[in-house]
């Protein structure tokens, strides 16, 4: 059912899930050692359909967590993290489950949008080497917000993808 809650379970398991794995929904607490997206009770729906509302109202809102530009790395955690969402996504609707996740394990986590092509609403829609650049000019504003040297990427379908375009053909190994 895609909901992600601070709070326990009380749903029974699915038939068929694998006895380690938590019953659905899927509760962020009953995996031991899994953070919480935030203190209390927050429940973050994060089904399909509540990202394609999410979407619909405001396409450019930053994931939960994602985009503190005063941000600083920690020592345990000295990389911030940049999440690259997929062909046809945005970063609110493709992270609205990641992003607090790695906010609250302690990271500095980015999301950018990128691809766009004039009059869409869809990302990830232009050639693989713009957005590539995209992803180049995103990193390099991150490492000046945040003083770190180098980052970690996560990426979904395209956002897996695109990314080795950035680290063959721009540098991106480096960072």
């Amino acid at each position: 059912t895609g909901v992600v809650t601070a709070s326990p379970a009380h749903a029974a398991p699915e038939p068929g899930l694998k006895k380690d794995l938590p019953p659905m929904p899927w509760y962020v607490n009953d995996y031991p050692g899994m953070p919480t997206p935030f203190k209390g009770p927050l429940k973050i729906d994060v089904s399909r359909n509540n990202a394609q509302i999410i979407r619909a109202k405001n396409p450019d809102a930053n994931p939960p967590g994602a985009n503190d530009w005063n941000c600083r790395p920690t020592k345990k955690h000295p990389l911030p993290v940049v999440l690259v969402h997929g062909t046809t996504d945005r970063p609110a609707a493709a992270w609205n489950a990641g992003a607090p996740l790695f906010k609250n394990a302690g990271y500095c986590v980015f999301a950018l949008s990128y691809g766009m092509l004039p009059g869409s609403t869809d990302g990830a829609v232009d050639k693989v080497e713009n957005s590539a650049q995209q992803l180049a000019d995103f990193v390099q504003k991150v490492l000046r917000a945040t003083g770190a040297k180098k980052v970690n990427l996560v990426g979904h379908s395209q956002g897996g993808m695109m990314p080795f375009y950035y680290m063959n053909f721009l540098g991106g190994y480096k960072y």
